[in-house]
């Protein structure tokens, strides 16, 4: 979780030269967190499971799906199983936010996590991708809880990266 956070704001800057907001970089820890059983089950740096998307690399992993309101597992060769790669975490991590950042698909639900409404966030996540086939209601709640957890644990360190980073110029 620490090396995610850290691996978030600087993805961030990098990205957008400019500081990220701490909940939009809580959002994006704690949707990774949910997507990837608390980091247990990422693959290849994918942070946000993304499904293998043109010109990516990609492997193959068991998967569990909502479809018509089951849960479904699904198992390679299966392409539901086909899901990007990256060749290193800053990869990874730059990837997964540019995927939500630059994605007409996404753009509402993007205005949602620069405004740092986790529940907003996954409404349109789900209405306009979906990005996500788990019932609203649960992801929302998991999502939630996870943002609460992130906000109180990485508070300190946010404020200390802050102070660290006040002197970049853009």
């Amino acid at each position: 979780e620490l090396e995610a956070f850290n691996l978030f704001f600087d993805g961030w800057i990098s990205l957008f030269k400019e500081i990220p907001t701490f909940n939009s970089i809580c959002i994006l820890l704690a949707q990774t967190a949910l997507e990837t059983g608390h980091f247990q089950f990422m693959k290849n740096w994918n942070f946000g499971n993304i499904k293998h998307t043109k010109n990516h690399d990609y492997c193959l992993y068991e998967c569990g799906e909502f479809i018509h309101g089951q849960f479904k597992m699904f198992y390679p060769p299966d392409p539901v199983c086909e899901f990007n790669s990256y060749p290193s975490a800053k990869d990874g991590i730059v990837e997964y936010i540019s995927f939500l950042a630059k994605r007409e698909l996404y753009a509402s639900a993007w205005q949602q996590l620069l405004k740092g409404d986790p529940v907003q966030y996954c409404k349109e996540l789900k209405e306009n991708g979906p990005y996500f086939t788990a019932p609203l209601w649960k992801y929302t709640g998991v999502l939630v809880k996870l943002f609460d957890q992130f906000k109180t644990k990485f508070k300190e360190l946010f404020e200390l990266k802050l102070k660290e980073n006040q002197n970049l110029s853009f």
